[in-house]
């Protein structure tokens, strides 16, 4: 016990020394290093001895002299122990793998808060034109529509939709919602209107790969 004691005093002087802190909780040590939390355990390391092997296997921990500091709550238990070197000559390895180890999760959380803002990006993305979708689906039942589809000329509608676009421009309070449904009836316009595509694309439709015209 004194010399636990003796290692935690010095590795809170380290720690201290190097700006970082350390946290006493009720059931848990935790070192914070450049903001990043490493919860540790000291500890005597302990082999297992069988007492009794009937009528049922008892065994008893047997302490070894050895110190150990160890990580709590990763997947690699990392821990350092009394071997070539007592635990207290390794002060300053320990905190510099736990420096590294802070900026290698900063980097790993850095990377892990861009993908999800670069997903949640992509989704609204997904969700805004499924919403235009939908929006363009239920509009399909108008009447702007269906006199559009009905063989009414594209030009008698296009100079509709530029004098909409005129009064819209001229329009201090022309909404959102007027400006949504002037793209909407453009795009629909176009989607019929075989002039709103390049001419270049419109002749070749008609012209064999000699050059010659039908």
């Amino acid at each position: 016990m004194p010399r636990a004691l003796r290692f935690m005093n010095s590795l809170i002087k380290l720690l201290r020394a190097r700006n970082h802190q350390i946290n006493i909780g009720h059931r848990a040590t935790a070192l914070i290093i450049d903001g990043e939390t490493h919860e540790v355990k000291l500890l005597e390391k302990c082999t297992r001895k069988v007492i009794k092997e009937e009528p049922w296997r008892q065994t008893e921990l047997i302490p070894t002299g050895l110190l150990a500091l160890k990580l709590a709550h990763v997947y690699s238990a990392k821990e350092w122990v009394d071997g070539k070197q007592p635990l207290e000559q390794q002060l300053t390895k320990i905190v510099a793998t736990l420096e590294i180890r802070s900026e290698n999760e900063k980097q790993e959380r850095a990377k892990r808060d861009k993908y999800r803002a670069e997903q949640d990006r992509l989704k609204a993305i997904q969700k805004r034109l499924e919403a235009e979708k939908a929006w363009e689906h239920k509009k399909g039942g108008d009447t702007f529509y269906h006199m559009l589809l009905s063989g009414s000329k594209p030009g008698i509608w296009t100079q509709f939709l530029s004098a909409v676009e005129n009064k819209i421009a001229t329009s201090a309070d022309a909404s959102i919602s007027t400006q949504s449904w002037l793209k909407w009836a453009q795009k629909v316009r176009d989607s019929i209107d075989p002039l709103s595509e390049e001419m270049d694309n419109l002749v070749r439709q008609y012209v064999f790969p000699q050059g010659e015209t039908m």
